[in-house]
């Protein structure tokens, strides 16, 4: 005979089995000001300092809006107003630095300060825009897309 608990047990188990794994962090809010937005399987909700980021997360920011968040390596990007940011991929191997950082910023501005993924390999970071791709090599920058070129 069966202790009591037996289908319960059984059932969580099968439920453990079943749910889809989580993905990895890539990145965390740590400014929110104004209306800024995290767009994540089809649903956007509210972006707040702490919020955690994944890979193929959309970025928004409303007119007078700002947001700043910090990678798992340590690259920092600013997002400025009526601004709109794709990480389509991230990967990092916080033992050899190594991994791979590609965005999209389709409208607005930003500023990036890379972290250690782009110090130990230099081709590993891009960013595209409407009319180029960056390759980041170790370094800070600007980009602002004028609202002609959205």
């Amino acid at each position: 005979m069966y202790p009591r608990f037996f289908g319960a047990s059984l059932f969580v188990l099968a439920a453990s089995i079943a749910a889809p794994a989580h993905a990895e962090r890539a990145a965390v809010v740590k400014i929110a000001t104004g209306d800024v937005s995290v767009e994540r399987a089809g649903q956007r909700i509210a972006a707040r300092p702490g919020d955690e980021l994944q890979p193929g997360d959309v970025l928004s920011t409303g007119p007078d809006s700002r947001a700043g968040i910090t990678f798992e390596d340590n690259s920092r990007v600013a997002l400025g107003p009526k601004t709109r940011y794709v990480i389509e991929r991230y990967e990092f191997n916080s033992t050899t630095h190594e991994g791979r950082f590609d965005a999209n910023l389709t409208r607005g501005s930003m500023a990036m300060v890379s972290g250690r993924l782009s110090k130990q390999s230099p081709d590993a970071v891009r960013v595209k825009t409407p009319s180029t791709v960056l390759a980041v090599r170790g370094t800070q920058f600007l980009v602002e897309i004028p609202e002609d070129e959205r």
